[in-house]
């Protein structure tokens, strides 16, 4: 069998990775360091009908598996699991560990039974894990829903029929990198990581949040009261954290008919300078008690009626 090798641990809540992959021709060593609980809110992200197309390869691959001696089925087996182990660090055990069963059939030539019903749902399964930590989330971790305790509600949710299954793991207290004891995960498969990072979650009573602007969990590390998360936003490189409020506020103007009417009637007359119909002068002294109307019809001691004629006839 092939001397894969993966480990992880959290460490000063960063996740440390130490990956070897020996069925590679080259011996790849790929280390690795992620903000916690950051590689199980991305996996949450992933939008699984983009790998879609990863298993299908995979599962033509497996279907030639006893009917070609050639090297060309597996090795279609191998790209799909390599390019899974690029989309997300979880896979990267997925690739380990199906790369033990592909290998051997590999190199020796003899027929190897796998069970292609494995990955034949196995997208439909992630999507359920998907769902599962969003609803843990939801009933136990998050911030905004006081009604108990992290341990109260812990046991209240592990009692309904769709709660998230915890698995056993491998862990040995080592020294990681020469550097820090700490508790390492041996993962033999890809749930049981997922299983690690999830538990660890509850373990530490992390609280999460759903952004206001990207409708997506985020932890609550900082201040209590973030309401936006980091994550890049749009293609304009900003975070959720930096646009969010710009385009909350907006939306708000956007229903507020007061503001929308002022805003109109000052883009007009701030173009009538250029024109040369009002000098600048004339412009700010009328900005600044359109403003003061504003205020006032804001305060409800103007009425909107008599604030819209005004703007109209000043």
């Amino acid at each position: 069998m092939p001397d894969n090798k993966f480990k992880t641990c959290i460490i000063d809540g960063q996740e440390q990775y130490d990956i070897i992959a020996a069925s590679r021709q080259d011996h790849l060593t790929d280390a690795r360091s992620i903000r916690f609980p950051g590689s199980l809110l991305s996996f949450v992200d992933i939008e699984m009908s983009e790998i879609t197309p990863l298993f299908s390869e995979m599962n033509n691959g497996l279907k030639c598996l006893p009917e070609e001696h050639s090297s060309e089925p597996v090795d279609k087996i191998l790209r799909a699991l390599d390019a899974l182990a690029d989309h997300h660090i979880y896979f990267e055990v997925f690739r380990q560990e199906w790369t033990d069963r592909i290998v051997p059939y590999q190199s020796t030539g003899s027929l190897q039974k796998i069970w292609q019903q494995e990955t034949q749902h196995m997208v439909e399964d992630f999507v359920g894990i998907q769902c599962q930590i969003k609803e843990l989330f939801s009933q136990v971790l998050d911030i905004d829903k006081k009604d108990g305790s992290v341990p109260e509600k812990m046991t209240a949710y592990v009692k309904t029929e769709s709660a998230f299954q915890f698995c056993p793991q491998t862990i040995r207290y080592e020294l990681w990198n020469n550097a820090a004891f700490a508790e390492v995960l041996y993962p033999k498969t890809m749930y049981e990581l997922i299983s690690y990072h999830f538990q660890e979650c509850v373990k530490r009573e992390l609280r999460f949040r759903i952004c206001k602007n990207c409708g997506r969990y985020f932890p609550i590390t900082g201040r209590s009261t973030a309401i936006y998360c980091h994550r890049p936003f749009g293609k304009g490189g900003g975070t959720c954290n930096g646009v969010g409020p710009v385009y909350a506020w907006t939306q708000k103007r956007k229903s507020d008919k007061v503001f929308m009417e002022y805003r109109r009637e000052y883009k007009r007359r701030f173009a009538w300078i250029k024109s040369g119909r009002i000098s600048k002068d004339e412009f700010y002294a009328w900005s600044k008690l359109a403003l003061e109307k504003k205020k006032e019809c804001d305060a409800g001691t103007l009425p909107c009626k008599s604030f819209f004629a005004w703007l109209r006839q000043s």
